[in-house]
């Protein structure tokens, strides 16, 4: 998933309606503090270097170590996991769910997930088994085994070159 939805680390903490942001982290600890991302309110930049000043929905003003872009970017990748989260639920949902005749429309982003995870697995065997092949083939033996084509493949012989 951190491939996918190219996210950076350290990543937020998201399940549900819960999502936390860690802060930047001192120099002499290993203590990581966490910022709740649905409390934030506003987010300004401090007198001092690298603190931020936020203002939080409750009302109170809490002075934390980070800066302001750092500490958007995580609360917007935080956001971008939610909606991934809730796309999969929704499409989970869809797949599961008695067959009616109502038509239910889902987000196609996890079935994007779906196909873009089997290419990395199967491109990564390949090439763990020596083959050194090009993402366009890989790409169409995952599409034959998605139909169901099972007819194997002389990968070391001159398919590969004659097909690309």
């Amino acid at each position: 998933m951190v491939d996918y939805l190219q996210l950076s680390g350290p990543l937020p903490y998201v399940m549900g309606r819960i999502m936390l942001v860690s802060t930047e982290r001192p120099a002499d600890g290993n203590q990581t503090s966490w910022v709740g991302c649905w409390s934030v309110s506003h987010m300004n930049p401090t007198t001092r270097q690298h603190q931020v000043s936020l203002l939080l929905t409750n009302g109170m003003t809490m002075i934390i170590r980070d800066t302001v872009s750092r500490l958007r970017k995580k609360i917007a990748e935080a956001h971008q996991i939610l909606v991934f989260q809730q796309a999969n639920q929704a499409y989970a949902t869809y797949q599961y769910q008695p067959i009616s005749d109502v038509y239910r429309p889902f987000n196609q982003e996890p079935l994007a997930f779906c196909h873009y995870r089997d290419w990395r697995l199967v491109s990564g065997v390949l090439r763990k088994a020596g083959y050194s092949l090009p993402d366009e083939v890989v790409k169409q033996l995952v599409t034959e085994i998605y139909r169901g084509d099972w007819h194997p493949r002389h990968l070391d012989d001159e398919w590969v070159s004659s097909q690309y």
